[in-house]
């Protein structure tokens, strides 16, 4: 049963009752009032006990795994088998110039961000120091580096400039951060929260005996797995191929398909791996391939190399062709919702302009709307401009105007943007908090991508159960115009919404995950 502290005073009042009760039925009376001597001494005693009762409550509180934090919760980890996982290492392929067809030594050299975070270049291999960079015939080469702090710090996106502390003989004194397959999320030191779900997790199911609990469990120990998907059928190839539609053998019986996801982003703020172009849920092909081969016993939890025989994780009376790790697919939707604002808001004046200019810079923009009404402090959003390739998630930058020019139609912007935007770049006004600038396209656009992100894939028909299930651990597959609705509903300043697209509610296909793509928010009328 649960136990409630009371009060110093209920504490008090009780026992002068009792008190009193007792000189009653002895025929006498107590003087019980305040400022009386029992009063006085009964009041000093109840604010001792009622620390004693607080005490007595957070330990029957603590009991309960759902209540537990931090070394309470390491100690039912540790009782259950598991334990909380650790901060790791992020690699990152980085682009190096040096002597043409050449193999230069590294001689422990390493690389830096301008904040100092150091990197060290290792072979993607096996993890240990690199040695030597063999550069093609123009002298290029591509190494991959590992932080030598652990967490999401080292998680530096494509373009990022490291430079040398004694760059390799011949070598140019900077390198660049390239997109490729061998990066290495880190991932910080898992949360209270993250480690209490997965436990009641593991409760509700208990991992053995290659059941399926126990696949999901051991495929969220590797490194850079966020959460993973357990199907009891074999996943077949594409049919057709390049369809980017799972099938599924069904009534398969003992094969089992694995889908790793990457974990959120550490933050959503416009800049880390959050809302940069790149950033997704969806693993990569090394990430797929290392956790097969942890179950292969081939590699541990953070991609080093097994030597001893016999390591295999998965089940004996299975063999490797049984089980399968699989990528998740992703299917791109965008979302256009219509929001009234609160009091207290203010929506920049006008409804749609574009850069009409080929002079705007990337904090100056020039635009077509006349700038009536507007002002320093406002909020516009300017269109992402890629070409085949999107620069920010959500599809439009965020910017509060710092100064601006009627005459001219051009807005001087508080940050700046990754590139000169091309004649026509639309922009669209944004609701601003007058007491502080806050945002409110970028309230509604963090909230919206945590909703993505939190979503998982479509189990499909009943012969492809998926593991966890949506009912059970939060992660529906279903994109839903109601749930839409209510996250917009939710975000702080929003009085009201409506949901533009999606037109209509959407199943996720099996093995296959909703990704957002664009995301609007308009000036409801």
């Amino acid at each position: 049963m649960p136990f409630a502290a009371r009060s110093a005073a209920a504490i008090r009042d009780a026992a002068l009752e009792n008190l009193r009760a007792r000189y009653l039925a002895r025929g006498e009376d107590l003087d019980t009032s305040e400022g009386s001597d029992a009063y006085n001494q009964l009041d000093a005693l109840a604010l001792e006990f009622e620390g004693l009762e607080l005490a007595a409550q957070e330990a029957a509180h603590r009991v309960l795994l759902r209540n537990q934090s931090g070394a309470d919760l390491d100690e039912s980890a540790e009782d259950d088998g598991t334990a909380r996982k650790g901060a790791t290492f992020a690699r990152r392929d980085v682009a190096v110039v040096g002597p043409p067809s050449a193999t230069t030594a590294v001689a422990g050299a390493t690389l830096s961000t301008p904040s100092g975070l150091r990197f060290s270049p290792v072979d993607p291999s096996t993890g240990a120091p690199l040695t030597s960079i063999d550069t093609d015939g123009s002298g290029a080469a591509t190494i991959t580096v590992e932080c030598l702090t652990a967490g999401t710090g080292g998680n530096l996106v494509p373009g990022t400039v490291l430079t040398w502390s004694s760059a390799p003989t011949g070598f140019a004194a900077t390198a660049t951060v390239a997109s490729g397959t061998g990066a290495r999320t880190g991932e910080a030191r898992e949360s209270d929260d993250d480690l209490r779900n997965r436990l009641l997790l593991r409760r509700k199911e208990r991992p053995g005996g290659g059941n399926r609990s126990w696949w999901w469990s051991e495929a969220r120990l590797v490194s850079g797995v966020g959460e993973a998907f357990v199907y009891r059928v074999m996943a077949s190839p594409e049919s057709p191929p390049g369809s980017g539609v799972y099938a599924y053998t069904p009534n398969t019986r003992g094969d089992i398909t694995v889908m790793p996801f990457a974990p959120p982003p550490s933050s959503y703020a416009e800049g880390d791996d959050g809302m940069v172009a790149g950033f997704s849920r969806i693993p990569s092909a090394d990430l797929v391939t290392l956790v097969r081969r942890f179950f292969l016993g081939e590699r541990d939890a953070q991609g080093g190399a097994i030597d001893a025989y016999g390591a295999e994780r998965f089940p004996a009376h299975m063999t490797p062709e049984h089980f399968h790790v699989v990528p998740p697919r992703g299917y791109e939707r965008d979302v256009v919702v219509s929001v009234q604002a609160e009091a207290g808001w203010r929506w920049l004046p006008g409804d749609n302009a574009v850069d009409n200019t080929g002079t705007s810079t990337t904090t100056v923009l020039e635009l077509d709307l006349a700038l009536t009404g507007w002002q320093v402090g406002d909020r516009i959003a300017i269109a992402d401009w890629g070409t085949g390739a999107t620069l920010i998630r959500g599809g439009w930058f965020l910017r509060r105007i710092v100064s601006l020019n009627v005459g001219s139609r051009s807005v001087t912007l508080d940050t700046a943007l990754p590139g000169v935007p091309p004649v026509g770049t639309p922009t669209r006004p944004d609701a601003v908090k007058v007491a502080d600038a806050t945002s409110l396209w970028a309230t509604a656009l963090e909230d919206m991508a945590k909703k993505f992100d939190a979503m998982g894939p479509g189990p499909g028909p009943a012969t492809t159960f998926r593991f966890p299930d949506a009912a059970r651990d939060g992660h529906p597959a279903d994109l839903t115009r109601a749930s839409i609705l209510r996250t917009i509903l939710n975000v702080a300043g929003v009085a009201d919404a409506s949901v533009t697209t999606p037109a209509a509610s959407e199943a996720a296909p099996v093995g296959g995950v909703f990704v957002l793509r664009d995301f609007r928010v308009d000036r409801m009328a």
